[in-house]
């Protein structure tokens, strides 16, 4: 009687020798994007992606990313880290908290500058959530529960796209004290007296502080306007786009801190110069939104004419 054959072993990580077959377009790489963890894993089908723009922000950047892995969520979220090729230590900043939170935080390092405009486009090609949060790398959060607050407000109010907060005032150079931007207070009375914001509103008084804010995400598998990419602001442009889809909340707690300095972007003079280019990209605003607001925006640039 003859002994059964043994079964051959089969090697093991056959999948090793398979293609990669089925990206989706989000995970196309930007030619000028020269670094990334391809060991991370990727948070499947993300409930939330935060988009954090960094350049030379060492002394904040640790900060904000603490901020961001101390969130206490019940669903996925993505922290798409994009470095506009920064000289300080940033970069290594950024690498020490992939190598720590490789299923959180996704870093995307530049060697070279692009600017603000551009490094921002490319981020927002990346997100993959239904929702997007926004924080600059030299903001942070306060609050451990700020995205989970937000996500259960939108969950159950569909009528609204944008959610925000008050938010921490801190001056990075020690000249004033630091205090609580009430956004409420800051409204004339009669658009604070509404249930939710509008666009109009938001058109009227920019009370939205980005580290605050989330939106429902309207590109959703959809192309990101290539306007965006040649404006100096694309925080502001994005949330009066989302405006335009549904009501604003502004809720009461304190989500986030701004840190104040002379070297952000909206702390810029006001120079004629700069206010062409606002009025410029509000057009833009205008064309997307399919011109429903031509009236409101024309007016608005009509009261600020020689501010």
């Amino acid at each position: 009687m003859t002994k059964p054959k043994k079964e051959k072993k089969q090697p093991k990580n056959l999948n090793i020798m398979l293609p990669k077959i089925g990206r989706n377009k989000h995970e196309i790489k930007i030619s000028f994007i020269t670094k990334s963890y391809k060991r991370n894993k990727r948070v499947s089908n993300p409930m939330v992606s935060v988009i954090c723009l960094t350049y030379n922000q060492e002394k904040y950047i640790r900060k904000t990313l603490e901020s961001f892995v101390a969130q206490k969520t019940n669903f996925p979220v993505e922290y798409i880290i994009s470095d506009d090729g920064s000289k300080d230590k940033t970069p290594e900043i950024i690498r020490e908290f992939a190598e720590k939170y490789p299923d959180l935080i996704k870093p995307c390092l530049h060697k070279k500058n692009h600017g603000s405009a551009i490094n921002a486009f490319s981020t927002l090609q990346r997100v993959r959530g239904r929702y997007l949060a926004w924080c600059d790398g030299d903001d942070c959060w306060l609050d451990n529960n700020k995205l989970q607050k937000q996500v259960d407000f939108l969950e159950k109010n569909t009528d609204y796209s944008v959610c925000c907060s008050n938010v921490l005032w801190h001056y990075v150079d020690g000249t004033k004290p630091d205090h609580v931007f009430d956004v409420h207070k800051y409204m004339p009375r009669k658009m604070r007296r509404k249930k939710g914001q509008t666009f109009e509103d938001l058109l009227k008084r920019r009370f939205v502080a980005s580290c605050t804010t989330m939106v429902r995400w309207a590109f959703y598998g959809q192309p990101i306007p290539e306007w965006i990419k040649n404006h100096v602001v694309v925080d502001f442009p994005i949330f009066m786009i989302h405006a335009n889809n549904g009501k604003i909340k502004v809720m009461k707690d304190v989500f986030a801190q701004y840190n104040i300095s002379n070297q952000g972007v909206s702390q810029q003079s006001q120079t004629p110069e700069y206010k062409d280019k606002m009025r410029k990209i509000l057009f833009k605003i205008d064309a997307q939104t399919n011109f429903k607001h031509t009236n409101a925006i024309t007016e608005y640039i009509k009261s600020t004419q020689g501010q």
